[in-house]
């Protein structure tokens, strides 16, 4: 759960790192597809917050959407229901 939202049904992402030599292998964006996989049983929304531009631009290509007017998050990403 997202501490910094109101309701129980957002999700932060949160201390996802991925090796140097392992970047640009599809490692990261695994890693993410596989949180936002497990978030969407618990989740209606996942927050984050990065000032890491890489890693801004992996989130974005991957569907999260920059938001600069939500406080202590840079971007969000709508789950939907879950499809199992």
């Amino acid at each position: 759960m997202d501490p910094y939202a109101t309701g129980p049904n957002v999700g932060r992402v949160r201390h996802l790192y991925v090796l140097a030599a392992c970047r640009r292998l599809g490692v990261g964006w695994e890693l993410v597809a596989e949180v936002m996989e497990v978030a969407r049983s618990r989740f209606e929304i996942l927050r984050l917050r990065t000032n890491n531009l890489a890693a801004a631009q992996l989130y974005e290509k991957i569907g999260f959407r920059r938001r600069d007017d939500v406080d202590h998050c840079t971007h969000v990403m709508e789950l939907g229901p879950d499809r199992r």
